[in-house]
């Protein structure tokens, strides 16, 4: 990230100065904000504390790469440790992958020999990992880019005022192409046993920019909507009915009952 002045770029380090330098007239100042003040964008290999979940905990994000991962010849499957990290709520993973010399990223789910991937917290065989299942034992000739953001067990909320990121509440983070304010809210459900509508308390939709959603189950274990072990999970938002609906393509016999956590973007026509 760069501001540009009548002099020179300012540099992400320019930032981080400042802050270190008009710190002690805030009084102090969260983890997260300063790192959203000094860094810019928050993709980093080592963990940051990025914003704050629907419960008021702090929200972390961290960033890996993994090489030419090698699948066990027993459950098919490729696990990364977060060692002492004591996941309470995995709230997002985003997986990518680049075959070797290719260079072209797609969505880990593309990939016609990866049958599921998400994050599990206390869980056997390897608690607070990454994981990955594969149809296929051995080595793949691939770079996997994994971002995944979670909460702690033994933090607590904390308080930032009105700015909490993810809120159950109807909030405005922004703006959309058309200048209108962008709204957005997160909400839990029970996963339905077929294809339903959910009612997330929502009206005067006008454009629904973003849909994303994460499945958790009793041992902890976390995954987005699509792909989980096989299931495709569809969802859209129906602004005729203001509801949203939920379709199975396959079966999901084990999802039912099951705690989702839906965030919603949107703009509304009437604004």
């Amino acid at each position: 990230m760069s501001i540009q002045n009548g002099e020179r770029l300012v540099t992400k380090q320019d930032l981080a100065d400042m802050y270190q330098g008009i710190l002690p007239y805030l009084g102090g100042m969260p983890e997260m904000l300063a790192n959203k003040f000094s860094k810019g964008d928050l993709y980093s290999t080592d963990e940051k504390m990025i914003g704050q979940w629907i419960d008021g905990k702090p929200l972390y994000q961290r960033t890996i790469r993994i090489d030419n991962p090698t699948f066990d010849n027993t459950n098919k499957q490729f696990y990364v440790n977060f060692s002492n990290v004591q996941i309470d709520t995995p709230t997002a993973v985003n997986a990518y992958y680049a075959s070797t010399g290719d260079g072209v990223l797609r969505t880990l789910e593309t990939h016609g020999k990866i049958s599921g991937f998400g994050v599990q917290r206390n869980t056997s065989p390897v608690p607070n990992s990454f994981y990955i299942q594969a149809t296929e034992s051995g080595t793949y000739s691939i770079t996997i880019f994994v971002t995944i953001q979670y909460t702690k067990v033994n933090d607590t909320a904390i308080s930032i005022g009105e700015a909490i990121d993810y809120s159950t509440d109807e909030k405005v983070v922004g703006t959309w192409i058309d200048s209108k304010p962008l709204y957005q809210k997160t909400v839990s459900i029970t996963m339905p046993n077929t294809n339903s509508e959910v009612d997330l308390g929502l009206t005067g939709i006008e454009n629904i920019v973003k849909i994303t959603g994460t499945l958790v189950n009793n041992s902890g274990a976390v995954a987005i909507f699509n792909p989980s072990y096989g299931i495709e999970i569809i969802t859209y938002y129906n602004t005729t009915t203001n509801r949203l609906n939920i379709a199975y393509s396959k079966s999901a016999s084990w999802v039912h009952g099951l705690t989702a956590y839906v965030t919603i973007q949107y703009t509304k026509a009437t604004t």
